[in-house]
Order: structure tokens, then C-alpha cells, then sequence
């Protein structure tokens, strides 16, 4: 008879405490160093609950850029530990005192421009840092905007979150329906980083207007809105809050204002004098231009325009080697590049290497006239290969459920959004 695994009181120095959330795969509970007295979030992943090889892949691609990322708004993950003995791996965060963003404004409803430009300061930064690396969020909802001690943002929940590359577009419908771009909700497809732009921008309306900017009994109705209410904006915001409103919720993620622009825009730097600190890391530096590369950041969306003069002060730019988003994102795509190219190589001279190894085959054009054995001596019977030609369709995003409970449930004029998808 297997026993049942006692349960785990301590993870490493960190002993584990009361349950603080729920997640997919298991609970949330708060831990505390021995030594320090630090307090942290455990992340308890149980492997009986993680049930198709997507499902591993999406953890083990969130462990992996989350511990890739380093900056003072987005969680930190300080290490994972794997115990296959209790079929269970721990995820160690920071732990963020003061809970959801989402909870902050149910509580405190509508925020001033004042204190709204705080938080979309820090999730800008931190978005520019992501995009930076070629990682898109995907899931960008007040709900996964933790609060730390200090009230500053940070940003969690990557479980979504994926990896850009040039010619690669995605077709995951995932995400939240108030929360979801319109090229995820007509189930086309999309590069990546106008999906988070839209996001932050319902985000920036629910912190200054207090509420969402859509809403509707069930998913069905919510897309409807979404797609073809356009977007109503109250009386009482300064124009500039409303400029930047409409320039990231432009129905095409092309139009979109990209991360860029958004630092610099009038009303993310009222107040402050300066765009939001930048924490990008450092990249080599820039002699020549890739044309290719070139070619890739305009197809990421990670240029405004294909005219040449912009081009030109992009390249201008590439080659002043500053510390800017488009320098980091042009090294990464080389890097990239140059990967693909030793791994094609390589490839090739294994393959060069395997035929050298192979029996030459005889020649069967030239026969032995002399020694031709009979047809009863050598006949066998041979076996027959059929040859099964398979089409393989493409995925295409599943019919949303209009009966969707999570729609249901409301805290004062707030909906909770649906949880999270991806199909």
C-alpha cells in the first residue's frame, strides 16, 4: 500500500504558514525565513493536478523567464525547488504585503491622475524591460498587479507569458475577456506587444474612471461590446489622459502606441520631468547595421513606420549604442540569428557525416550472368510498406462559453474578471 506523503511544514529555511491564495496547480502559502524572519510566497505546484505535456511546458516556461527577469516591479522569483518525492515543486516570491491592485481599487474606487500616473510608471517600466527581453505577459489584469509594503507594483502571473521571434506570430486565445485585445477576441492572429499595450490601457481606464470600460451579462455580450461600442470616455480627465486612453486602445494592434512612445507621452511624465527609469540590461555594442534585423523590428512592431527617413534615424540610433529599447531588441534578434545559423551548421556537417558512414548501396545495373540463382532457391516473401499521408489543421481558437460564471461574480460596481484562458 503507498502511503500518503506528509505533508511539507518547511521549504529549505522557509517554514510554511497560513494559505494566502489559490492557484491552477495549487495553493499559495505564505513562508518566513528562520534566520531573517523574511517573508515570502510559496507557490505549490502538485504534479497530479498538471495533466497534459501543454500544461508542463507552460510552468516550465514561466519558471524560466521569471527567473530571467530582474526588476523592482515585477515579482521576484528567488528560486525553485522540485521535490519528486512529494510530487511537488515550490516556487519562492517575494512576498507582496498589501495584495492585488485589483482589491486597491475596489477599495478605494477612482484614482486621481496623481496617483493613477504612480502605478502606470512602474508597469510601463517594467513592460518596456519585458519587451525588451522579447517577452510578452498576455495576461495583464489589476489581479496579477501585486502591491509590495511600499504600494509599488509588481507584476505576476507569467504563466502565459511567451517568447517573440521574428516570423513568429501567435493564435493562443488566452488572456482575460475585459482585459483582451480585439485581435485575440476575433481568433486572429498577432506579434505580441500591442496585446500588453491594450491591457495596461484598460488598466489606466479602470484606475481613472473607477470601473471597466466595458460590460455585459455574459462573455458573448462582452465581446460584442468590445469589438463594436467603441470606447466611451467620462467628462473630468485631462486631455492628455484621454489621448494616451485612445492611443492604446486603437482597435489595430499596428496602431497602437508602442512602449516607446508611451514613456515619453505628455501625461506619463507630468509631474516627474523624465520618462519612467529604465532598467535595461546591457548590450554589446553596434558597429555595422543587419538590414535583416532591421527587417525584424519593424515586423515585431517595434517600429512606428518603413519610411525611409525614420529608418534612417533608427539605424542613427542602432549605432549610438545608448542604452535604449531598440538597441537591446536589436542585439537579441542578432543573437538570435547568429544561434540559428551555427545550429543550421551544425546540422548540416552531421548530416555530411552520416552519409559518409552509410554502405555504399551495389550497383544493380551490372549482373552476374554466370551465377544467376534460380527463382525457387532465393524467392522470399517480401513485406508492404504503405505509405499514410496525413494533413495536419492548424488550432484555431475554441467558441467561448457564454454562460461564464466568473462574469457573474461583483464587488460593488466592479466585475472580477474571468479567469484566465488559453486555448
Amino acid at each position: 500500500m503507498n502511503e500518503k506523503p506528509v505533508k511539507r511544514k518547511h521549504v529549505g529555511s522557509y517554514v510554511l504558514g497560513a494559505t494566502i491564495g489559490q492557484g491552477a496547480f495549487g495553493k499559495v502559502k505564505l513562508g518566513t525565513d528562520i534566520f531573517t524572519g523574511e517573508k515570502v510566497a510559496v507557490k505549490i505546484i502538485r504534479y497530479k493536478n498538471v495533466k497534459t505535456d501543454k500544461e508542463k511546458r507552460q510552468i516550465d516556461r514561466e519558471q524560466n523567464i521569471l527567473l530571467r527577469l530582474k526588476h523592482p516591479n515585477i515579482v521576484n522569483l528567488k528560486k525553485v525547488v522540485n521535490d519528486e518525492k512529494q510530487g511537488r515543486s515550490y516556487m519562492i516570491f517575494e512576498y507582496a504585503s498589501q495584495g492585488e491592485l485589483f482589491d486597491y481599487i475596489v477599495a478605494h474606487g477612482r484614482l486621481s491622475e496623481r496617483d493613477a500616473r504612480k502605478f502606470m510608471r512602474q508597469i510601463v517600466s517594467a513592460l518596456e524591460y519585458c519587451h525588451s527581453l522579447l517577452i510578452i505577459h498576455r495576461d495583464l489584469k489589476p489581479e496579477n498587479l501585486l502591491l509590495d509594503e511600499g504600494y509599488n507594483i509588481k507584476i505576476s502571473d507569467f504563466g502565459l507569458s511567451n517568447i517573440m521571434e521574428p516570423g513568429k506570430r501567435f493564435n493562443t486565445f488566452c488572456g482575460s475577456l475585459h482585459y483582451a485585445c480585439p485581435e485575440i477576441l476575433r481568433g486572429e492572429e498577432y506579434v505580441g506587444p500591442g496585446v500588453d499595450i491594450w491591457s495596461i490601457g484598460v488598466i489606466l481606464y479602470c484606475l481613472v474612471v473607477g470601473r471597466q470600460p466595458w460590460d455585459a451579462d455574459n462573455a458573448e455580450g462582452l465581446i460584442n461590446a468590445i469589438l463594436e461600442d467603441g470606447l466611451e470616455v467620462p467628462s473630468g480627465l485631462s486631455d492628455e489622459c484621454v489621448d494616451l486612453l485612445l492611443q492604446m486602445l486603437r482597435v489595430s494592434e499596428y496602431d497602437r502606441i508602442p512602449i516607446a512612445k508611451i514613456r515619453t507621452h505628455p501625461w506619463i511624465i507630468e509631474g516627474y520631468g523624465e520618462p519612467p527609469s529604465s532598467y535595461l540590461p546591457p548590450s554589446n555594442p553596434i558597429t555595422d547595421i543587419d538590414e535583416t534585423i532591421i527587417d525584424n523590428l519593424y515586423t515585431l512592431n517595434f517600429l512606428v513606420s518603413n519610411e525611409q527617413d525614420y529608418l534612417d534615424s533608427v539605424r542613427e540610433e542602432l549605432l549610438s549604442n545608448k542604452r535604449t529599447q531598440l538597441v537591446v531588441v536589436y542585439n537579441l534578434l542578432l543573437q538570435q540569428k547568429q544561434i540559428k545559423e551555427k545550429d543550421r551548421i551544425l546540422e548540416m556537417n552531421e548530416r555530411r557525416e552520416a552519409k559518409k558512414k552509410e554502405p555504399e548501396a551495389p550497383d544493380k545495373s551490372i549482373s552476374d550472368n554466370h551465377s544467376l540463382p534460380s527463382s525457387s532457391a532465393t524467392k522470399k516473401k517480401t513485406k508492404k510498406t504503405s505509405i499514410v499521408i496525413t494533413s495536419r489543421g492548424e488550432a484555431t481558437p475554441e467558441k467561448l462559453n457564454n454562460n461564464n460564471n466568473n462574469n457573474k461574480k461583483k464587488r460593488s460596481n466592479w466585475k472580477e474578471t474571468t479567469s484566465s484562458i488559453c486555448h
